[in-house]
């Protein structure tokens, strides 16, 4: 028997898809179907507006961003260590 959804369940499931949620997880955890949860997808990646869309521009400059923070944030550690050292030899010379 064919269930039927509401357009807020629908456009709920999708939203929860958008913000990183996997089908898998929304499966298990609302009990609709896989094949469902894509057909919704699919059918509203074209009501997507441009804002939410990503092109390959983006996509490569959020990647270059990311790599970066992850340099900066490997270098700051590196200086807070550092820091913790000379202040540790510090105190012990004192």
């Amino acid at each position: 028997m064919k269930k039927y959804y509401s357009d807020e369940t629908k456009n709920q499931t999708v939203q929860e898809f958008i913000n990183g949620k996997s089908v898998s997880k929304i499966h298990a955890e609302t009990g609709i179907s896989r094949s469902t949860i894509y057909s919704w997808i699919e059918s509203q990646k074209e009501s997507l507006t441009k804002a939410e869309k990503i092109n390959l521009r983006d996509y490569r400059e959020l990647v270059t961003k990311c790599e970066r923070q992850q340099k900066n944030h490997s270098n700051f550690k590196g200086l807070a260590l550092h820091c913790f050292i000379s202040i540790k030899r510090k105190i012990q010379c004192d």
